[in-house]
């Protein structure tokens, strides 16, 4: 069985810009599980998060950056290596340096198979990608990071392994916001563990939940939530630990949960929940095949 591909197309969807603290934004997608980006301004410029799936995402970000500030983008930071998050980084001024984990510029030397990928996630329309190449990240690093933008400091964190081998989170310490990528997602949605080592994800959210004192979380995809959703999550990944009712959706969804009854947001409840149970089947599956590979 192949892996769960949700729909990723930004068509007919767009970014809403959210003052989620001061000089702290998020930029969220009107449609469930569409990517978001988020930005901070300081004195000497902006730091944004992610670029997104084309041209047309990566210039709704400039274009709702410039609706706040003139100030240069000194910064882009990619997350994840995943094209969701870094195929718009090419449409982002050539004076941005962009930053990733050391992980994730080894996952990004094959854009042909990534391209494919994200091919099945947008429905086979390739015109989306027009013009996009995989511009790598300038600066990475391995455990942390720190950016100066004049009167605000941004941190970047790798916890460990989670939806990648390369997951980062971005860290506004005056504001204790968080912009988690495919980490931690939003309201109401249960994290995706891609390659099934639920372990190492278990690992890595109690690091971030120990590690940062957070009130405002960022999602990659989803609503912007707040630092209980970690404990939400990490819940369901301590709960898939345990291989309770692996096949029974409706248990594993309903019971404790009720995520989807949680969406703050215009999406039909009906969709989100068989997202939800379908990104909680291929985590099912991944988990098992790896459980049996170490028997």
């Amino acid at each position: 069985m192949e892996k769960f591909i949700p729909s990723l197309n930004p068509a007919n969807s767009n970014l809403s810009v959210i003052s989620v603290a001061e000089n702290a934004y998020a930029l969220i997608a009107d449609e469930i599980p569409k990517n978001n980006s988020a930005f901070f301004v300081g004195k000497d410029g902006v730091v944004v998060v992610d670029s997104l799936i084309s041209r047309s995402r990566a210039n709704e970000i400039i274009d709702c950056i410039r609706e706040v500030t003139d100030k240069p983008i000194k910064y882009l930071i990619n997350t994840n290596f995943h094209g969701d998050h870094t195929f718009g980084n090419c449409f982002f001024p050539d004076s941005c340096q962009i930053i990733s984990h050391a992980n994730s510029l080894q996952l990004m030397l094959d854009f042909n198979q990534e391209k494919k990928l994200m091919l099945k996630a947008v429905g086979g329309d390739d015109s989306l990608f027009e013009g996009v190449t995989w511009r790598l990240p300038d600066i990475t690093f391995n455990e942390y990071f720190m950016v100066d933008i004049g009167d605000k400091t941004i941190e970047l964190y790798f916890f460990g392994k989670g939806n990648s081998a390369g997951d980062i989170v971005v860290y506004d310490g005056q504001t204790k916001t968080v912009c988690t990528g495919n980490l931690v997602l939003g309201q109401g949605l249960i994290p995706y563990v891609i390659d099934g080592d639920i372990r190492s994800y278990a690992q890595t959210l109690f690091s971030l939940k120990e590690s940062l004192e957070i009130e405002v979380v960022v999602p990659g995809h989803g609503s912007v939530c707040d630092k209980n959703e970690i404990d939400r999550q990490l819940k369901y990944i301590e709960f898939l630990k345990q291989g309770q009712n692996y096949d029974d959706n409706e248990d594993v969804i309903n019971s404790g949960f009720d995520y989807f009854k949680k969406i703050k947001s215009d999406n039909d409840e009906s969709n989100i929940l068989d997202l939800i149970k379908r990104i909680h089947s291929s985590n099912v599956e991944g988990v098992s095949k790896v459980q049996q590979n170490k028997l």
